[in-house]
Parts: structure tokens; C-alpha cells; sequence
């Protein structure tokens, strides 16, 4: 892959294909200036890529977008493009593809009770001794932690109680242990 500045197409750090990409197509912060202009309501950037994948079904198409500061050092950033046609086709099925991406966001917010586990050394640097240790979460669905199991407030009390219990071996923690009051 060659960046673009390499190849004097532009002064700018971006790959060949990013250039080439936004000779012809919008980025999604542009289709989204464009769309919130055509129908008249506020549309981010993230709000056109999540219209995108519930239209398409599909993820839109992203490049390399040069250097950015991050927490582990350089690294690259993406810009996501959608063509025009693309774009024209969310604007006029907006009206049944809005509510959907709201359902979605009012899902993602709402509150959940969940239990996860996660790899913790019982053991010492020298010798240790890996193990499953039950986590409980209360909170907004869309940060829930992976391998969360999502469940009711008497279950997730009843877990609460058990939290911190060590899984060795292939067990993990299942609904079935926090569903009678036997802990």
C-alpha cells in the first residue's frame, strides 16, 4: 500500500486508496451535513454509518486517514466514504430507516443487571494460577463488559452475593447457578 504523499498526489499522510476514495465519494461527515440539510433534523457522522449498516447491511467503506496521537503512541485513523447514490438512497428511505436507528439507540441506553467473569492469577508471578473470577455489572447495555449474561434484578443480587467466586478449569459461571437462592 503506498500513501499518497509518496506518490505526490497530496501533501497530506493518507493512503493511495483514500485519495482515490475521496476524489469520487463523500466522507460521512459530509454525507451527513448534506442529509441533515435534505431532511431537515441533526445527523452525525456515527449516525450515517449506523443508518448505512441498517439500510445496506452492510459496514461502509473505510481507508487509512493519516497519523493520530493515540494512547499507545502513532496510529492511523479511518474515514469512512459513502458514494452519492448511497447517500440519496438513505434520504429518500429516511422516514423508515430513522425510527429503527432510534430503537436501537434507546436499547443501547437502557440499564441492564449482568454477571461476566474475567481471567485473574490466584497464584504469584513465579507459580501462577489462573482463574475465572465472577464479576457483577449494573449499568447501560452499551458498555456491557464481554462474556456478560444478561439478567433480571433477582438473579443479579443473587450473583452480587456470590461475586468474586473463583472458576477453575473449563466451568464458568452460568444463570442457572444464581437463579434458585442456593448461594
Amino acid at each position: 500500500m503506498a500513501l499518497a504523499n509518496e506518490l505526490g498526489l497530496t501533501s497530506k499522510v493518507v493512503s493511495e486508496r483514500h485519495y482515490i476514495a475521496s476524489q469520487t465519494n463523500l466522507t460521512a461527515g459530509q454525507a451527513a451535513k448534506y442529509i441533515s440539510k435534505s431532511v431537515n433534523r441533526k445527523i452525525s457522522a456515527k449516525n450515517v454509518r449506523s443508518l448505512y449498516k441498517i439500510f445496506f447491511r452492510c459496514e461502509m467503506e473505510w481507508h487509512h486517514s493519516g497519523f493520530y496521537k493515540g494512547e499507545t503512541g502513532q496510529t492511523m485513523g479511518r474515514t469512512y466514504f459513502i458514494s452519492p447514490d448511497e447517500t440519496q438512497n438513505i434520504i429518500d428511505n429516511f422516514d423508515t430507516i430513522y425510527p429503527v436507528l432510534e430503537e436501537q439507540d434507546k436499547k443501547a441506553n437502557q440499564n441492564v443487571y449482568a454477571f461476566y467473569w474475567m481471567w485473574e492469577n490466584q497464584g504469584s508471578k513465579r507459580r501462577p494460577h489462573w482463574g475465572k473470577v465472577l464479576k457483577t455489572y449494573e449499568g447501560k447495555r452499551s458498555c456491557l463488559p464481554k462474556n456478560s449474561t444478561i439478567c433480571d434484578r433477582k438473579t443479579y443480587d443473587s450473583a452480587k452475593k456470590a461475586e468474586g467466586r473463583i472458576y477453575t478449569g473449563w466451568s464458568e459461571p452460568d444463570i442457572s447457578e444464581f437463579k434458585s437462592d442456593s448461594v
